[in-house]
């Protein structure tokens, strides 16, 4: 079992299976059909650490934006709340643990929880274009 203070998870085999359930089932599938059945487990530098232990360097960079795009509604709506309570900008993978918190992704109650944000690979012409747009559901 890893304890990873805000989740918690039995094996490898049930990060993939949560994959499968909750993120996106196609590309879980393709990866692990493939033999690519990478979970990454920490990073350190240029370096991450699968499950099973293995350490391989990080080439991925920006994996966010790749895996959830870039106008992800609770990405989007994350930066608009950075923008106009904290008036700062960040960038939306600069965001995630931010956008998975505010969205109710994480339970996080009770605990102790940092997030870092980033900004500074946004062009500010989009991300006001992001930030300024209507939210599906609001009037």
């Amino acid at each position: 079992m890893r304890d990873y203070d805000v989740f918690t998870v039995e094996s490898k085999a049930d990060v993939l299976e949560k994959s499968r359930e909750y993120w996106n089932p196609g590309k879980t599938g393709f990866w692990v059909d493939t033999g690519v059945d990478l979970v990454i487990d920490r990073r350190e530098g240029y370096y991450i650490w699968d499950m099973s232990g293995a350490r391989l360097i990080d080439v991925h960079l920006n994996g966010g934006t790749f895996n959830l795009g870039h106008r992800n509604a609770e990405l989007v709506e994350a930066m608009k709340f950075f923008a106009s309570r904290m008036k700062i900008v960040v960038e939306p993978t600069g965001c995630l643990g931010a956008a998975a918190v505010l969205a109710n992704r994480l339970d996080v109650r009770g605990k102790r929880v940092g997030i870092v944000l980033s900004g500074g690979n946004v062009d500010l012409a989009r991300f006001a274009s992001l930030v300024s747009a209507t939210s599906p559901g609001s009037s």
